[in-house]
């Protein structure tokens, strides 16, 4: 009987994830009409009557000349305040009667950021401290920290005063000792307060090219080991939330699901501490209600002229409340909600009010809490029992003779490649390439390429095609690592085991019908004793490390390696591309099936979010509930199937982290 119609027997049986807890949303207001204590005891009657669960004000404070102060802006510098500025602020906000107004938060901004990271910064961390303090004192559920570079370029590592005398990991550590400082100086004024950052992870991660340049070449490149900083001294009830000011930008309700998505796994190459971080960040939008008004003014005549009519205002607002976690703050600028300054601007029109008023109705019964994309149901999978008896299929028959052999090698510039040949457990001849590097310390630690479906070993000497396979060897190789590609089963050289004719091969009307002389499922079981059994001929070498292997695979070498990392000990780390994970047309060879296999293993799945092979909500619903640990990690780029090499270096990284290349000597 053939091995699909064996494993077929075994049947499909559906995860449910655990019921999420409800949580009541919160809407802030925050723009150019910020309050202070004074003006909101004054004018508590009218601003309770808008649609707001609370506000972010500033506190001033009485200068030695007289004059006013505004302590929110001025914290951030030389200048050490004392509680008695902040003193007479106290008493009035207490004193206003604020109704529903209850989530209101002092600001604390990065302001004016007149001094190096390397400078004395007592003044600021008891200024940190003052703020904090500030909101206890006034019954508020934190402080909003404001870390946008108003006036200096405070993460900006090559304005540094010292950049070039100080090394980008100088300024690195300094960052994440201030972090440090700074949260444990928060904590000392308002022990378990909530941190409400105007910009989080998610900030320089989009500046970055999510991964694909270096943190220290973006202008708040220095935000994120500071972030580590504040997430590694955070203890008790402390909670952060990143505001994601640069949902600003967002028109359509879609764009929130991708923006919660964004700050809750796509961040993780630059967090120091995920486990931490998803235990103590939520996730916030902030929504500019007049939208590029700065530049194009505002229409009291015609909504359609605005960055937001009311009507789709309501949408995203609704969206934006029904997918955070907890609060969303609405912005303005030449609209305001209670102070008019300046004459210049504009009342809010009943119109846009009622707009926000309803979003906010719809949103104050209790919703479920990971937002609507965290809650689609995850692919479903076999039982554990059926999948550990699945297990024995993948038996490479140890007792068969390998008869491996080299039979070419050649030099290429820094690097040795070997032609080897070995026979697959079935009696195929199994070709592969062994490239080495000539320099580096032996014995090699090894990565196993996998191509996908249609492809050959060869794809890893392109630089371009869907793999872009060339650049993540020669990565790879640059790395101090020796690679080995196979040709799977039925592939590249091994065409001959279906008579050379494809896996997507031409139909000769003419010809007897003979494709499909093998299923998907028996491609994959062949293959995966296939680079069993390149690694049993590899540990009888002695020039390759046994206890440092990992894999790459792509598509189809993506699915195989979630096969692989359930069966084979010796592989360590594994990146999976692009794996369509749930293929019930394939038989007993759905990936999802074996997510019981990698939970515990060094996982990385990088995947394209416009990939037509699967679904984004379920593809990440499958991973929170199946496979989401310490060990394991996903990554989504903008991309389809083809990733382009933007992956590259996060599949790098992840080798790297795992399987640290040898020392020169």
């Amino acid at each position: 009987m053939r091995l699909a119609l064996l494993l077929a027997a075994f049947s499909m049986a559906a995860a449910q994830p655990p019921a999420p807890k409800a949580v009541q949303k919160k809407l802030i207001e925050f723009g150019w009409d910020e309050p202070d204590p004074f003006f909101m005891k004054r004018h508590a009657a009218s601003m309770r009557q808008r649609p707001f669960d609370g506000t972010i004000f500033h506190i001033n404070y009485t200068r030695e000349d007289g004059k006013t102060g505004n302590f929110s802006w001025e914290g951030w510098g030389k200048k050490q305040f004392r509680e008695a500025d902040l003193e007479p602020s106290i008493q009035p906000l207490l004193d206003a009667d604020l109704g529903s107004l209850r989530h209101n938060f002092p600001r604390f901004n990065v302001t004016p950021a007149n001094l190096d990271w390397f400078d004395d910064h007592s003044a600021i961390l008891e200024n940190a401290r003052l703020a904090a303090w500030f909101a206890k004192r006034t019954n508020c559920p934190g402080i909003s920290f404001e870390v946008e570079q108003y006036n200096g370029q405070l993460f900006n590592y090559p304005k540094q005063r010292d950049a070039g005398v100080k090394s980008w990991e100088a300024y690195s550590a300094q960052a994440r000792l201030r972090g440090r400082e700074v949260m444990q100086a928060f904590q000392k004024g308002y022990p378990g307060l909530t941190v409400f950052l105007s910009l989080g992870y998610s900030y320089p991660w989009k500046q970055i090219n999510r991964g694909g340049t270096p943190l220290r070449d973006a202008s708040y490149g220095l935000l994120a080991p500071f972030l580590d900083g504040l997430v590694e001294a955070a203890e008790g009830n402390t909670r952060i939330v990143d505001g994601h000011e640069s949902a600003y930008s967002y028109l359509t309700p879609e764009q929130f699901t991708s923006g919660y998505r964004l700050m809750k796994s796509e961040v993780l190459p630059i967090v120091a501490d995920p486990a931490k971080y998803a235990r103590l960040f939520g996730f916030s939008f902030g929504i500019w209600m007049d939208r590029n008004s700065n530049r194009n003014g505002w229409s009291a005549d015609d909504f359609s002229k605005n960055g937001h009519s009311p009507e789709n205002l309501e949408r995203i607002v609704t969206k934006a409340l029904q997918t955070a976690d907890e609060y969303v703050w609405l912005y303005s600028e030449r609209l305001k909600w209670w102070t008019d300054p300046n004459g210049a601007s504009e009342k809010v029109p009943a119109v846009y009010e009622d707009a926000v008023r309803r979003a906010r109705a719809a949103a104050q019964a209790p919703l479920q809490a990971p937002p609507p994309a965290a809650a689609s149901q995850p692919y479903p999978r076999i039982s554990e029992a059926e999948f550990r008896a699945r297990l024995p299929f993948f038996a490479h028959s140890p007792g068969v003779p390998l008869e491996a052999r080299a039979v070419s090698r050649s030099e290429r510039g820094e690097s040795v490649r070997e032609k080897i040949v070995f026979r697959g457990a079935q009696g195929f001849l199994v070709p592969g390439f062994l490239e080495m590097p000539k320099q580096a310390v032996r014995p090699l630690p090894l990565v196993l390429l996998l191509h996908g479906w249609s492809g050959s070993k060869d794809v890893w000497w392109d630089d371009a095609g869907i793999h872009n396979g060339g650049l993540m060897r020669k990565a790879l190789l640059g790395a101090g690592y020796a690679i080995l590609a196979l040709d799977a089963a039925t592939h590249g050289e091994r065409a001959s085991e279906i008579d050379y004719l494809g896996v997507i091969p031409f139909i000769d009307p003419r010809a007897p019908v003979r494709n499909n002389y093998f299923s998907f499922a028996e491609i994959t079981v062949q293959t995966v004793k296939d680079y069993q059994r390149a690694l049993d001929y590899l540990a009888q070498r002695g020039d390759i490390d046994m206890n440092r292997i990992g894999l790459v695979g792509y598509s189809m070498g993506g699915m195989d390696s979630f096969y692989l990392l359930s069966v084979e000990p010796r592989i360590k780390a594994a990146v999976a591309c692009v794996p369509p994970l749930y293929s019930p047309g394939y038989g007993p060879a759905s990936p999802i099936d074996y997510s019981w296999g990698v939970r515990d293993k060094a996982l990385l799945l990088l995947m394209g979010r416009k990939d037509t092979m699967y679904d984004f909500d379920r593809v990440n619903a499958s991973f929170d509930q199946y496979m989401r640990s310490p060990s394991t990690q996903i990554i989504w780029y903008d991309q389809g199937h083809g990733l382009t090499g933007v992956y590259v270096p996060d599949a790098l990284q992840w080798i790297q982290r795992r399987l640290p290349p040898p020392v020169p000597k």
